[in-house]
């Protein structure tokens, strides 16, 4: 029985286990994938609600395309298609969660006493 040997445009790498060298570079590639896919996350957001408010749109302008064309009034198809660029918008909403408040303004509805109190607080002067 023969065991493999080396081809010798593929060398064994100096711990001589010819695997080594292919896991190490499917390491490197994974970890460079990893932060390719990091980078890409947000254009994933942004096509995922571009899709949404197309796909109603598009979806709800040809339901009133139909029932124009079915009735023969013509007001259905803006109605429908502004019907569905408002349930795009919603859906986005939906989708994308709960997100954080920009910014969180509800401590500062006091009338400014919390910084009037936070102004003495610093103007005090320890006592000797």
């Amino acid at each position: 029985m023969s065991t493999a040997q080396p081809t010798p445009s593929e060398p064994t790498p100096p711990g001589g286990d010819p695997g080594a060298a292919y896991d190490a570079m499917l390491a490197k590639e994974d970890a460079r994938s990893h932060r390719r896919r990091g980078n890409m996350a947000g254009n994933d957001a942004g096509w995922t609600a571009t899709g949404t408010l197309l796909s109603g749109i598009l979806v709800y302008g040809a339901i009133g395309w139909g029932l124009k064309a079915w009735t023969g009034w013509v007001g259905w198809l803006p109605i429908c298609v502004l019907l569905g660029a408002a349930l795009g918008v919603y859906m986005v909403t939906k989708q994308a969660g709960n997100p954080p408040p920009l910014m969180d303004i509800s401590k500062a509805q006091d009338g400014g006493a919390s910084l009037r109190r936070a102004a003495e607080r610093r103007n005090r002067r320890p006592e000797s």
